[in-house]
């Protein structure tokens, strides 16, 4: 270590002894003429008082200031204790002649030397890795301490033990260290007698020298200047030799000290020569020079040590190109291993192409293969019996003023509103029924009900399939529904939509080509099969029209020609004639393959409605008829009201279900052909059955329960008391006595209340009251009702309470009937019923596969991922160009303070960059929530598949290729650790970080409905985990009852691995008051409450996030995500 010179000892600032006051001559006279009484003060500005052992007398307060070890006035006392302590702590010693107490790890006469390397931590600036160096050759300071081993000298002194200290400067500096202009080093030497110091050199323009073939080293001095201590051993004292004139006139250099190598007890030989001494030690002892053996010490940090090699840090190179090579290879691998999945997938479909040679390739079904379609059909009965649903009322003032209006006329449940209202109906294989109605009239109520589609409210009835109960699993296998609003993948093709319904849906054991030709056939049959190759489209990228995705939605329940198939509003957004195709295919669906076809529609075209075989006609939720749709006419007539000749059926009956109006010929008004009998008994009954009074629905049960089950035969009868006012009942007189002219949809209001209304005050809701009592004492009504009530006896069972599910119920064997016909009772169960049972539960068995699904909905999942590349290429293009924006900023770090802070903020950032590109997550199941949600409650598949499809091909192009892609490009350029191992540390922790990001956004999505909150809170989720990272916020400083959060930070975990693996082996080189310190990057990683043995342990903790909120994900998405209508 350099330090500077001072001007030599003897050059002195003295003042003028004629300044000097009258004591000015007391305190210039020898010692011996001084008062002994009244000695002066000591003053080093004076001569009489100089500074001994090469101190520094301060002219500011005149007194001596001493090197290390030495103390008292003129700096001749040994000071004990330790170096470390400074000269101002540290004890004089008690008597002249006692040893020092030196602390533990110091040693000799003044306690300079050091033994050990632990006592030198205080004397290093950063408190550690101090180290007691023994070398002869100083490196900053040295100190020496030296027996003397001239026999003749120790001989001559007798107990007066002979002993020399040294100390030396590696450049010319003063004893206490202040700068001089020498670069060379300086030396100082000091002879003792025993214990007591007798006279002290100072040697300077010292060169340092090291002899490699004797392993010697030694100090060369150009000067040498030696003193005498007064009245002590060789220098005055009585009885002994005086060389005080010897050491001024005759020593003056050049001197030499030179040491062998250190031996085994710890010490060294040394010699020290200088001219005039050499010759009086041989005239007088006849020694050639002093000989000594000496202990050495210095204290300095480790990195100071001669011969010390610091360690390398491996810069970026060497295994680069190894690195770019592995992750190409990887990269090749998995395209390698996706396309060979895609080629596996398309091989039967590419086998099945090439044997096609004619046409444009779509030909009919073999009968092979309509024999295999209808092999496991099961024909399905539906029989359904007083259906009723209600829903909470709505809250704040809607419910005060429905409340107002029950007190008038109470419903049932006063906290509840009635939907349904006893809805009846039987449907056999091979017909089509059809429910109509007005618009809340509760026609896709009815439907989903029937379906048996999740609810939200209360249902109470009966449901009869064949007259077995089957299991929802198994009720599903057998029906599909087409709902009302289009739900389609955008990206798909309309072949490719119908076929992945197919694969999902059609029997396994079924081809793959015999499957792809039912898709062709039932694209032909809807119209579609020249848009096969056409993209769905969405509201920003083109597609296929309104209409077509309509045929679509069909397509995709047709292509498995289910035993029931459930349809709303397939008519809705097609033209006129696409409307009577689809329904005609619906009719041929019914027929040729004998499934049961049930669906809502609006206002038919009179061929549409030529078409149906039953129908189910509704009002405000009350069934004004359910029978034969061309049966439907009659019934109404026989109630006096016909259907005007040229109007439409449908139109006529839509509004009956909407308003008063007219419906009578003029000849009924008039009396003719039995007219007035008939007008007097639909009169008659209208005024009996007008009463406001509810019917019980569980006759006799409790009515807050659901009662699911077989009923009671008789059918629900109003009470015949009438409380309906004079003025009322002339009002319905009039209205339904209309012309038949007269368009229903344009009479006029009643008098009392506004039509449509609601509450039972309103005067349609009476009207459809006696219009549904009136069916039901009709003989249509009471056929109805007796055909159901018979299925309903054919397999008893306990009534069932079930709130908001679907429905479940006793299945009843099916009996023909034709589409005209009146609906005849049934008397006895299909024979093998129980096989039936079997039959539908093997159809449930031969679904897809799990294996299947998930390699079906893997393939449609990547195609609509690179379909839409704009997610994937951003993704991509970000890693690259981050990672060139971080190797510029951070380009090749330093091993030092700065360095650290830039490593660490290189990670951060990094985790930062991927925590918040996870939120991209948040549109993985958002933007198909309600397309899962449909295809779930069709069948399409398990929930799992899903679920590890959207996973898996989510997790691997998004969430594994970005951080390889940004690894692999900023790992060279900052200059991270070269080594292989913990390259690939550094990739599997920024892969995890990456996946568990996602994982946490992914589950957040799949909890929360609404994308925009889910988006703050996951975006509140990543902030506050940055905050627990370890970076912004210190562990230490955390308050102990919020420390349990840091662990919850996948954020900490990371950041921690990542800095971990890079600089826990990591020596830091900072310069830090003209040295160069060695700082071990562990020291700095606990400073920040990092551990630096915890990177595995980060690595479970994140692996273990990951899967935890994977299947907390999943979890949410079986449980919670389903259909709710």
């Amino acid at each position: 270590m350099a330090a500077p010179r001072t001007s030599p000892l003897r050059v002195r600032s003295v003042a003028s002894i004629d300044a000097v006051s009258p004591l000015t001559e007391l305190a210039a006279a020898p010692p011996s003429q001084r008062d002994p009484i009244c000695p002066p003060c000591f003053n080093c500005m004076l001569p009489a008082f100089p500074c001994r052992n090469e101190g520094q007398c301060s002219s500011s307060t005149g007194r001596c200031l001493c090197p290390a070890g030495f103390g008292g006035d003129d700096c001749t006392e040994p000071l004990c204790g330790a170096l470390p302590d400074g000269n101002i702590n540290r004890p004089i010693r008690t008597a002249p002649n006692a040893p020092c107490a030196c602390s533990d790890g110091w040693t000799g006469i003044n306690c300079n030397v050091c033994t050990r390397d632990s006592v030198c931590d205080a004397l290093v600036p950063t408190g550690q890795n101090g180290t007691c160096y023994s070398g002869a050759l100083a490196v900053t300071r040295n100190h020496h301490q030296c027996r003397v081993t001239n026999k003749k000298i120790v001989a001559m002194l007798k107990e007066q033990v002979p002993e020399v200290t040294m100390f030396c400067n590696a450049t010319g500096a003063s004893p206490d260290n202040r700068p001089t202009p020498d670069a060379t080093g300086r030396c100082g030497f000091q002879f003792w007698a025993g214990g007591v110091e007798s006279f002290y050199c100072d040697l300077d323009h010292c060169v340092p020298q090291t002899n490699p073939l004797t392993n010697a080293t030694s100090y060369d001095c150009a000067h040498i200047q030696c003193k005498c201590v007064p009245d002590r051993m060789l220098c005055g004292l009585a009885g002994s030799v005086d060389i005080t004139e010897f050491l001024d006139e005759l020593v003056r250099g050049p001197g030499r000290l030179v040491c062998s190598d250190q031996s085994a007890n710890g010490e060294r030989s040394c010699e020290f020569t200088e001219p005039a001494m050499n010759e009086l030690i041989s005239d007088v002892f006849g020694d050639t020079s002093i000989t000594l053996a000496c202990t050495s010490g210095e204290c300095m940090h480790v990195s100071q040590v001669p011969g010390y090699t610091r360690p390398e840090h491996p810069g970026p190179g060497g295994a680069s190109p190894i690195v770019f090579a592995l992750l190409t290879t990887v990269a090749l691998l998995v395209v390698a291993a996706l396309s060979f999945a895609v080629w596996r997938r398309h091989r039967d479909a590419a086998q099945a192409a090439r044997r096609r040679r004619n046409g444009d390739g779509y030909s009919a079904l073999t009968q092979d293969e309509l024999d295999k379609l209808m092999a496991d059909h099961v024909p399905a009965t539906l029989t359904f019996r007083d259906i009723r649903y209600r829903i909470p009322r709505t809250p704040g003032a809607a419910r005060r003023r429905r409340a107002q209006s029950a007190r008038r006329s109470p419903t049932p449940e006063g906290g509840e509103q009635e939907i349904l209202h006893g809805v009846h109906g039987l449907v056999r294989p091979g017909q089509v029924l059809a429910i109509m109605g007005g618009s809340g009239a509760g026609k896709s109520t009815c439907l989903d009900i029937l379906a048996r589609r999740t609810k939200t409210g209360v249902i109470k009835g009966e449901l009869l399939v064949n007259g077995r109960v089957l299991d929802r699993h198994e009720f599903r296998t057998m029906v599909g529904f087409v709902d009302q609003e289009d739900m389609l993948m955008p990206t798909l093709t309309v072949e490719e939509t119908i076929l992945y319904s197919a694969l999902l849906r059609l029997p396994k054991d079924m081809s793959y080509e015999a499957k792809w030709n039912r898709v062709r056939e039932t694209m032909i049959e809807l119209g579609i099969s020249h848009i096969a190759k056409s993209q769905i489209g969405d509201a920003t990228t083109r597609g296929i029209s309104g209409g077509e995705k309509r045929r679509v939605s069909i397509a995709c329940e047709l292509v498995t020609s289910p035993s029931i198939l459930f349809l709303d509003e397939p008519t809705s957004g097609l033209d006129s004639y696409n409307a009577h195709n689809v329904v005609e295919c619906l009719v041929q669906l019914a027929r040729n393959y004998n499934r049961t076809v049930i669906f809502t529609i609006h206002q038919p075209r009179s061929d549409i409605f030529t078409m149906f075989d039953q129908l189910l006609l509704l009002s405000k939720g009350h069934m004004m008829y359910s029978g034969p749709a061309l049966a439907a006419g009659n019934h109404f007539a026989n109630l006096g009201f016909p259907c005007p000749a040229g109007y439409n059926i449908a139109d006529f009956l839509i509004d009956l279900t909407m308003g008063p109006g007219g419906g009578r010929t003029s000849s009924a008004r008039s009396g003719g052909n039995g007219g007035d009998a008939d007008a007097s008994a639909s009169s008659d009954t209208l005024d009996q059955s007008g009463s406001a009074d509810a019917v019980p629905l569980l006759h006799g049960a409790n009515d807050d329960e659901n009662v699911i089950g077989p009923m009671r035969p008789s059918s629900p009868v109003l009470p015949a008391n009438s409380d309906v006012s004079s003025e009322s009942d002339e009002y319905w007189e009039n209205q339904l006595g209309a012309g038949p002219g007269t368009p229903l949809r344009n009479a006029g209001n009643p008098p009392n209340g506004r039509a449509g209304s609601p509450g039972s005050g309103n005067p349609l809701d009476e009207r459809s009251r006696r219009l549904a009592q009136l069916f039901l004492d009709s003989p249509a009504g009471r056929g109805l009702d007796e055909s159901v009530a018979v299925a309903a006896a054919m397999s008893p069972m306990a009534a069932t309470p079930l709130m908001a599910t679907p429905l479940l119920g006793n299945l009843a064997g099916p009996a023909s009937s034709s589409p005209a016909a009146p609906m005849e009772p049934l008397t006895a169960p299909v024979p093998g019923t129980m096989s039936l049972t079997r039959r539908i539960r093997t159809l449930a068995d031969q679904r897809a596969p799990l294996t299947t699904q998930f390699q079906i909905l893997g393939e449609r999942t990547l195609k609509n991922l690179y379909r839409n590349p704009y997610l994937l290429l951003t993704h991509y293009a970000m890693a690259v160009i981050v990672a060139l924006v971080c190797g510029v900023l951070f380009w090749h770090v330093q091993d030092d303070i700065a360095g650290f802070q830039n490593r660490m903020g290189c990670f951060f950032f990094i985790c930062a960059l991927f925590g918040f590109s996870g939120l991209t997550s948040l549109q993985t199941f958002a933007a198909e929530r309600i397309l899962f949600v449909r295809e779930r409650a069709n069948g399409y598949y398990s929930p799992v598949t899903y679920f590890a499809a959207k996973v898996l091909c989510d997790v691997v192009p998004l969430r594994v290729v970005p951080p390889l892609l940004l690894g692999c490009i900023v790992y060279p350029m900052v200059g991270l650790v070269d080594a292989y191992p913990v390259l690939l540390k550094f990739l599997l922790v920024l892969v995890l970080f990456n996946i568990t990001a996602a994982a946490v956004c992914l589950l957040i999505s799949l909890a929360v409905r609404e994308t925009a909150v889910a988006s703050l809170i996951a975006c509140l989720v990543m902030l506050f985990a940055m905050l627990f990272g370890g970076l912004l916020l210190n562990r230490d400083s955390i308050a102990p009852g919020l420390q349990w959060l840091q662990p919850l930070s996948f954020f900490n975990a990371a950041l921690e691995a990542l800095v971990v693996n890079e600089l826990r082996d990591l020596q830091l080189t900072e310069i830090k008051y003209g040295l160069q310190i060695d700082v071990p990057a562990a020291v700095i990683l606990s400073t920040f409450g990092f551990n630096a043995r915890a990177y595995w342990t980060d690595v479970y903790k994140l692996t273990g996030m990951s899967v935890g909120c994977l299947v907390a994900g999943y979890v949410v998405l079986h449980t919670y995500v389903k259909e709710r209508r």
